[in-house]
């Protein structure tokens, strides 16, 4: 059985300042499994979830249990043996795709481009003329931070100045939602606030509905307003949390927001019983 936690109590319907009222993505009595050999896997089983529009949703829970594979189903390229995928009540199909942009833990950047030619990889695909993919590519790459970069080849750059360079990609195609896979996981400590920093700014301003997969506690605390916390495989919902620390939150020294301590302290003592109940399945 899930639980639902919000701390502190007493502002426990705070909204997010991007948050809208109405479901944007729904999730309805998701089962799906698949052949590992001669074993069946099931990595997510009898799974229920509502996102309002403009909600940024942090997804954590032990290896294998099936995060990535509901990212895959909210992006229409992995369709659930059981259930519904939904977005703005449309069931989600390969062809609704367009509406949700996908952004992976390294930056899949095509190394044989520039930064601009990069960003405007995703609207050249859906047709935009050419002069209106550099204006938009342009102005992102401008957000982001790296004007004088837009011509430079992909191999020049740093990782960080890479992702940067994805999430400008990601962003110019105004999707109604973005699926973020463990996007900054391969940056280290200091160029990892910095961007997550800059992808929040921009986030903010945009009201987009993220959905966005972690390993990292502290990351899902920080970024989300609200943390599923998954079950050890057939990945179920065990926590409903609602982070109700005020924006903006301070990145670089995680324990001067007040709550914070809290919310570590009851995901990890959950998140430590998960991985234990799938080791010991292992």
């Amino acid at each position: 059985m899930s639980t639902t936690i919000a701390y502190p109590p007493d502002r426990c319907t705070m909204r997010s300042s991007t948050e809208k009222a109405g479901v944007d993505i729904s999730l309805k009595s998701i089962r799906h499994g698949f052949m590992h050999g001669d074993t069946v896997v099931h990595p997510v089983w009898d799974l229920d979830l509502d996102i309002p529009a403009g909600q940024f949703v942090c997804l954590v829970g032990p290896s294998g249990c099936g995060k990535t594979t509901l990212l895959g189903m909210v992006a229409g390229l992995v369709a659930p043996k059981q259930g519904k995928v939904m977005i703005e009540g449309a069931q989600v199909t390969k062809s609704s795709s367009e509406s949700v942009a996908y952004m992976l833990a390294r930056d899949a950047l095509l190394p044989w481009l520039s930064a601009q030619d990069n960003v405007e990889l995703g609207l050249r695909v859906r047709g935009v003329p050419k002069a209106e993919r550099r204006k938009i590519s342009s102005e992102w790459l401008a957000r982001v931070g790296l004007a004088d970069f837009k011509s430079s080849s992909i191999l020049r750059l740093s990782q960080g100045m890479r992702q940067r360079v994805a999430i400008a990609r990601t962003l110019a195609l105004e999707p109604r939602c973005i699926l973020m896979d463990e996007p900054f996981a391969a940056l280290d400590a200091q160029t990892r606030v910095l961007v997550q920093q800059e992808f929040l700014k921009l986030w903010e301003k945009s009201g987009t509905t993220v959905i966005f997969v972690t390993h990292d506690l502290s990351e899902a605390i920080l970024l989300g307003d609200r943390i599923i916390l998954m079950s050890s495989r057939p990945g179920r919902i065990v926590s409903d949390i609602r982070v109700n620390l005020p924006r903006p939150r301070n990145l670089t020294a995680p324990f001067k927001n007040q709550g914070f301590a809290q919310y570590h302290e009851q995901l990890a003592d959950r998140l430590r019983h998960e991985v234990v109940a799938a080791n010991s399945e292992a």
